[in-house]
């Protein structure tokens, strides 16, 4: 789901729907959907549009999960994102846009999967430049290596950008503070609240606070 002062977008894995605060009506927005694809994710931008994360089914040679981005500008039109270079990306499960809607922040399932028969995943935190496509897996030193490496989470279900308390920039060495919900393990109704921090590409974790909640189904 996404939420702005306009609309509230939600996602199903068949259909996008558009609830307007002001009509107090519904509608129906329509993004090519194949046999066997769904969507997975949204996140609504400055300007009124959309960027919907599309699940396509896995690549015939790796067998890997394959997804790709669509946009819907704010008059309801649906298609890929006019980049040089379109990037692929294996499940998004969250997505957030920053304020100044230069980047796109989206939890991607990672390659090291659970076992097919648990509930578990994991998801890198990986960055869209919306100018270009360019797409980049944040990195982090680890608590047993000095060796950047790609920075994972279990069982995300949420993401939310804080910009710098100095102002936006349309640098990627913009600072911005990452907030990322996940569930625990099993999905037992507790979930991590995780603060990182991130300046270009490398991400310093600050800390996970637990909180348990119970009876909630979306989050905004």
């Amino acid at each position: 789901q996404a939420v702005t002062d306009e609309n509230i977008f939600v996602a199903t894995l068949d259909t996008i729907v558009k609830y307007s605060l002001a009509s107090r009506t519904f509608q129906n927005i329509t993004c090519e959907r194949g046999a066997g694809e769904a969507f997975t994710s949204l996140t609504a931008g400055p300007g009124g549009e959309l960027y919907v994360a599309k699940y396509t089914g896995k690549n015939q040679l790796t067998q890997i999960a394959e997804s790709v981005l669509m946009k819907v500008t704010a008059d309801g039109s649906c298609g890929v994102p006019e980049w040089a270079v379109l990037p692929t990306f294996r499940v998004v499960r969250a997505m957030a846009l920053s304020n100044d809607g230069l980047f796109l922040f989206l939890a991607d399932q990672a390659q090291d999967l659970s076992s097919a028969t648990s509930p578990n995943e994991m998801q890198a935190i990986r960055m869209t430049v919306l100018r270009n496509g360019f797409t980049e897996t944040l990195k982090g030193v680890g608590d047993t290596t000095a060796t950047e490496e790609d920075i994972e989470f279990q069982n995300v279900v949420d993401l939310a950008i804080q910009e710098s308390e100095g102002g936006t920039s349309a640098s990627a060495d913009s600072p911005r503070r990452i907030l990322v919900l996940r569930a625990s393990e099993d999905f037992d109704g507790s979930f991590f609240l995780a603060k990182v921090y991130a300046a270009g590409l490398t991400i310093e974790m600050d800390g996970e606070t637990r909180s348990t909640f119970t009876g909630n189904s979306v989050s905004v």
